[in-house]
């Protein structure tokens, strides 16, 4: 009845832009990691509550021709609470809906997530997941409001034991 989930994103990306007085560059890296425990309602439910942290650090650098470099850089550790349901769809096939909230206030102003996946169990407790996903945060940061939104397709192999 009970479990524990791990996810780990890691997110890098550098974007060039020329201009009249020369190349602007910006990067980021973003490190996204999660863990919940989870627990069941009961033996034949397939609703399970789940109770975790939700770190988000972030590195911005913008290198500028012109005027100075700038840096700034995050760490957003927030509470999340949640729910999920997995539903059978075969012997291998498995459907799963998830969301979560978290934040209230104390890091970040909110955390949230959704997403729904199918996933196919290819040997015995290991399996592929491919689905959609939003992940979004809002916080203040050196003063700045921040909305942050990533959205888009999901991968992923999943272990269960």
């Amino acid at each position: 009845r009970w479990g524990l989930i791990g996810d780990l994103d890691l997110l890098s990306n550098v974007d060039r832009t020329d201009t009249v007085a020369g190349t602007v560059k910006v990067e980021e890296d973003t490190l996204i990691g999660e863990v919940d425990a989870t627990w069941r309602a009961g033996e034949g439910s397939s609703l399970q509550f789940l109770l975790g942290l939700r770190v988000l650090d972030s590195e911005q650098d913008i290198d500028r021709p012109v005027l100075p470099d700038v840096s700034t850089s995050t760490t957003q550790v927030d509470p999340i609470v949640g729910a999920q349901g997995t539903w059978p769809l075969g012997d291998r096939f498995r459907f799963r809906l998830r969301g979560d909230v978290g934040g209230f206030g104390l890091d970040s102003e909110i955390t949230y997530q959704m997403f729904g996946v199918l996933a196919w169990e290819f040997v015995p407790h290991w399996g592929l997941t491919a689905g959609y996903r939003m992940l979004g945060w809002e916080f203040e940061s050196d003063g700045v409001d921040n909305d942050l939104r990533l959205s888009g397709l999901l991968f992923g192999l999943a272990a269960s034991f």
